[in-house]
């Protein structure tokens, strides 16, 4: 489970007094992982989760420590660390073009060069991040030959590249699912849609069919005059284009994702 600390995030804690021995021993029952633990004669340096930080300070009153300084809280902003080091999460440069005729985009993407990759049905729980960490969620999906465990992080301003992401490849989605609640995370959703994914040099196109709303297509490159590249050869009706995440694509069809917590194609 040390693998997913990057959920958390981490915190070093110096403790200065009290009886130190006890408190590594009521961490260690209570299931708390010391890492880069520095003891010297009068003070104890280490590394916990995040998430476990307030416990360990209960654990402090009850073997007399009188202060257990943070000495760095490595979660702030879009930061996340794992094992002290920092991990970059990507900015994610893509676009949405709504109310789309297929038919047309599939002819236009072929005309310009993009390669068809193939059509793939996919699966997906989300899952929700604890409320100091607004703004990100953590997605777990499948589409059947490759699975993903994603970190997404979405800031108030909607503009290309505005989205950051921190993706790993995972090998069995159930298993996957079960470290998570293992860790204290339950899905809050779980939504089902179809892509076919054409591809140009390291630009993808995803069409995308949701139950209940209309297929939509998303433009995703490496960087923002990439995708603004593509809208034009595309032809697309600036209209038509829209940065907004799934909840709000469905918002704007008069639906409320979040009443469909199983989100079905038979539904």
């Amino acid at each position: 489970m040390a693998g997913f600390k990057f959920i958390y995030g981490c915190v070093t804690i110096h403790v200065m007094s009290g009886s130190r021995e006890r408190f590594i021993n009521m961490c260690h029952h209570r299931k708390i992982c010391l890492e880069h633990v520095i003891s010297g004669d009068e003070y104890l340096e280490a590394v916990i989760s995040a998430r476990n930080f307030r416990t360990a300070c209960e654990i402090a009153k009850k073997t007399g420590i009188r202060e257990m300084p943070v000495f760095a809280k490595f979660v702030k902003d879009s930061d996340l660390y794992y094992k002290g080091e920092k991990v970059r999460m990507k900015n994610e440069y893509e676009i949405t073009v709504l109310d789309i005729d297929v038919m047309e985009i599939e002819k236009k993407l072929l005309e310009i060069g993009a390669v068809k990759e193939g059509e793939f049905f996919q699966k997906r729980n989300l899952y929700n991040f604890h409320e100091e960490y607004r703004g990100r969620f953590i997605r777990l999906r499948t589409n059947g030959t490759k699975t993903t465990l994603t970190i997404k992080e979405k800031s108030a301003k909607k503009e290309i590249g505005s989205v950051k992401e921190l993706e790993v490849e995972v090998s069995d989605f159930e298993k996957t699912d079960e470290i998570l609640n293992m860790l204290g995370y339950e899905h809050s959703m779980y939504q089902e849609n179809k892509r076919t994914i054409y591809r140009l040099g390291n630009i993808e196109f995803d069409i995308d069919s949701w139950p209940m709303i209309p297929t939509y297509l998303e433009i995703e490159g490496k960087s923002k005059e990439q995708v603004e590249e593509m809208i034009e050869k595309l032809e697309i009706d600036k209209n038509k284009l829209s940065l907004d995440k799934v909840s709000e694509i469905y918002k704007k069809y008069g639906f409320d994702i979040h009443d469909y917590k199983d989100l079905r194609f038979e539904n």
